[in-house]
């Protein structure tokens, strides 16, 4: 079976941006092996890909990339320059559709994006987005919680939530989005952001799976096998819906206690002298049971730490910059010391309190 070719390009100041076309080839079936969710027919071997869109701004100055970019991308962000403009970035963008699923690649400069409002009452044709890190860091906020995305990790979250991102070097990312109503699953139940475990064995095959998209959607002339679209999809399902196992008697318990414990020091955070003594006066529990139920997040004190900190990023990525914000945000939050603050919070984010703040969309205050 053969299939034409066709490429159309569109040109503008901004770079190069392709307009929705098929672009197919006559594949061979691959000698790998196959999910047991991929067809096996022939006509499968030609797999149409549609390159939906392309931005390249190496051919177009520094000071001007980003600008570039941004007017290519703002359906997606709002976004603001993270560095000097003159500073060298790629800002790369590519998007292909295989079968109903989204692929995209990036490989982007320092930048605070939001997506806000504006963006997600777009109808983008997915819903859900599984990215995969390749290079670099990037730091988000979605639904007040701060996360740090890192090289070599794969992260899920939904795209019809608002959420702010920080890059502050260089990122190259490859991405899928889909739409929620072709999942066989119940996506009420999907949290807003969730990070999977790259020991995880069904991680690593989703990993495999996402880098055989990247190379079918760089060169779709190369062996490609049929079906890959479904053993994505039946991958992902199996991460974020897994058969549930037997539970051994009192485990569910244990956990409904863990999840109260957890829910009552987030309700506490803000008082300065909370400690394990309120702890113990609430659930009547014994010093061992804390330190085992909370042992799996380093200790009581490790993880009401951290909580603090999470909200000590909420409140910077919100706060209209100003004079002394960060000392206030700390004094907040239950860090008397903002020195100490600052080591803290860098530890566990890999940014500066100075570099959250930067993901404020507010104006900033002039004295």
């Amino acid at each position: 079976m053969g299939c034409d070719v066709t490429l159309n390009e569109a040109r503008n100041s901004s770079g190069v941006v392709f307009e929705p076309t098929i672009e197919s080839v006559d594949l061979e079936m691959s000698s790998g092996i196959h999910s047991q969710h991929s067809p096996a027919n022939s006509a499968e071997t030609c797999v149409p890909i549609t390159k939906v869109r392309e931005f390249d701004g190496t051919g177009i100055s520094l000071r001007e990339r980003f600008d570039a970019w941004h007017d290519s991308f703002d359906y997606f962000y709002e976004a603001k320059r993270a560095a000097d403009p003159d500073r060298p970035a790629n800002w790369r963008h590519r998007g292909w559709y295989l079968n109903d699923l989204l692929i995209t690649m990036h490989d982007l400069g320092p930048f605070v994006g939001h997506r806000g409002p504006d963006q997600v009452k777009l109808e983008l044709g997915y819903d859900l987005l599984v990215r995969y890190v390749r290079e670099g860091t990037q730091h988000s906020l979605h639904e007040e919680i701060p996360v740090v995305m890192q090289a070599g990790q794969i992260y899920v979250y939904r795209a019809d939530r608002e959420f702010s991102t920080l890059v502050k070097d260089r990122v190259k990312t490859i991405a899928v989005g889909m739409s929620f109503d072709a999942q066989t699953f119940d996506t009420s139940l999907l949290p807003n952001f969730l990070a999977l475990d790259p020991t995880d064995p069904n991680t690593k095959v989703l990993m495999n799976v996402m880098e055989r998209m990247e190379t079918a959607v760089m060169d779709p002339r190369k062996i490609y096998e049929p079906g890959l679209d479904l053993q994505f999809r039946a991958v992902l399902e199996d991460i974020l819906m897994p058969t549930p196992l037997h539970e051994p008697p009192g485990k569910s318990a244990i956990q409904a206690r863990q999840t109260a414990m957890k829910a009552f020091v987030d309700r506490n955070l803000d008082r300065p002298d909370f400690d394990i003594e309120q702890l113990l006066s609430a659930f009547g529990a014994s010093r061992a049971t804390i330190f085992r139920d909370f042992a799996e997040d380093g200790g009581l004190q490790h993880y009401v730490t951290s909580r603090r900190l999470n909200r000590a990023f909420r409140d910077l990525a919100n706060a209209q910059p100003s004079r002394g914000k960060i000392n206030e945000v700390a004094t907040n939050r239950g860090f008397m010391d903002v020195g100490h603050f600052s080591r803290l919070f860098r530890q566990q984010f890999g940014i500066t309190p100075s570099d959250a703040l930067l993901i404020s969309n507010q104006p900033e205050s002039r004295p």
